[in-house]
């Protein structure tokens, strides 16, 4: 038996199709949460979630100030679907501070 898992925004319409609504997780508005709010972002599940999954690949990874404004882009620009949101997080390695030619 051939069992195949998809991920899609619309219903495929196929034989024996199981759907499952993930609504998309509610993202501060850009003027919502200033730059050195770190504590008022992290009350956003849509943050939270990011940074979990962003924990996970580079454990260290914090939300700080110098942070917030980048992850409420990321978040807006993937409409808080939360399948989105796990795939930019934890398929980039952009948290770690890059090397310099001395390290």
């Amino acid at each position: 038996m051939l069992r195949i898992l998809v991920t899609s925004r619309e219903p495929l319409r196929v034989a024996r199709e199981q759907t499952w609504r993930v609504p998309p997780l509610t993202c501060p508005a850009s003027g919502d949460v200033s730059e050195d709010d770190v504590e008022h972002a992290a009350n956003y599940p849509v943050e939270r979630l990011f940074v979990e999954r962003a924990q996970a690949v580079q454990p260290t990874f914090s939300l700080t100030s110098g942070k917030v404004q980048s992850v409420i882009s990321i978040c807006a620009r993937l409409d808080g679907l939360p399948l989105a949101l796990e795939l930019a997080a934890a398929g980039r390695d952009c948290w770690r501070r890059p090397k310099s030619r001395n390290d």
